[in-house]
């Protein structure tokens, strides 16, 4: 589900939230695949059999290659989510996260759209992402 419609669907704070519990999964499970990559390493070494010790260097090769893309996905989805966040509160009212979508545009970056919203409370329109922050 793209960004414009999980909020347009969800709400901004609930989509809010799920991109940060989606990003520190991500987090945890690169932190985990890491442990398992160096727990790999130390059982590749040649006080084993052959067969153990290319499993391993199999396994390892694998928890590294997770670790990576964990590490990525993290990243996009953390800036993501902070740039929308940044920019989720009225300049007037100063309330946080209760806009409307009115409609969207392409961005800059791929699956991340321009939403124009409009405050729930004072009716302000504002851009979001856009060049405040």
């Amino acid at each position: 589900m793209n960004a414009e419609h999980a909020i347009v669907t969800l709400g901004f704070r609930r989509w809010y939230e799920r991109q940060l519990l989606e990003s520190h999964a991500c987090l945890i499970t690169c932190f985990l695949c890491t442990i398992l990559l160096a727990v790999c390493l130390e059982g590749a070494m040649p006080r084993s059999g052959m067969g153990s010790t290319l499993g391993a260097l199999l396994v390892a090769m694998a928890s590294a290659a997770c670790a990576v893309w964990s590490w990525n996905h993290y990243r996009v989805v953390f800036s993501r989510a902070e740039r929308y966040g940044n920019v989720a509160h009225c300049e007037h009212c100063g309330t946080y996260g209760k806009f409307e979508v009115e409609r969207t545009k392409a961005g800059d970056r791929i699956g991340e759209p321009v939403l124009k919203v409009r405050c729930r409370h004072c009716s302000h329109r504002w851009s979001m992402p856009d060049a405040r922050h």
